[in-house]
């Protein structure tokens, strides 16, 4: 635990360097890479005056405006099962970044017990908790994104 976390940075010259703290310290940025990729996508369509539109990477998804019968997006939620796949409830949404993060998907048991693939920031370890997803609405995909594993 002493040789991870942000606070390890330090930004440089207006944010446009990064300092670290420690030589083998680095930055993984792939947890919010599929919603920065999807809200890139979303400005594109943008600048080429599309104003209706639902983006998906990965499960990252954004939209905007309505859907071809006028009304909002409406996007399911899974029902954080390992064994089927099933709705748990549908949102109609629009302008709005979404993520959802589980448990149920990613995972691996050792000795008949099971590790969630998410990582406490506090302990280091794997989340042992019964919470098993979460979904989060956000301006953008990639804040959606960053934050939903990070509020288990």
């Amino acid at each position: 635990m002493n040789q991870i976390g942000y606070s390890r940075l330090k930004l440089k010259d207006g944010g446009l360097f990064v300092k670290k703290d420690i030589p083998g310290l680095y930055v993984d940025l792939s947890g919010i890479a599929k919603g920065y990729g999807v809200d890139q996508v979303a400005l594109l369509l943008e600048r080429l005056g599309l104003m209706d539109y639902m983006v998906e990477i990965g499960g990252e998804i954004r939209v905007k405006g309505k859907n071809k019968k006028g009304q909002p997006w409406q996007i399911a939620v899974e029902k954080p099962t390992a064994e089927k796949r099933m709705i748990e409830k549908v949102l109609a949404i629009t302008d709005t970044g979404m993520a959802t993060s589980g448990d149920y998907r990613n995972y691996f048991e050792v000795g008949g017990v099971r590790f969630s693939h998410t990582i406490d920031p506090r302990t280091g370890r794997p989340i042992t908790h019964k919470l098993a997803s979460i979904t989060i609405l956000s301006d953008t995909s990639m804040e959606a994104d960053g934050l939903a594993p990070r509020l288990w």
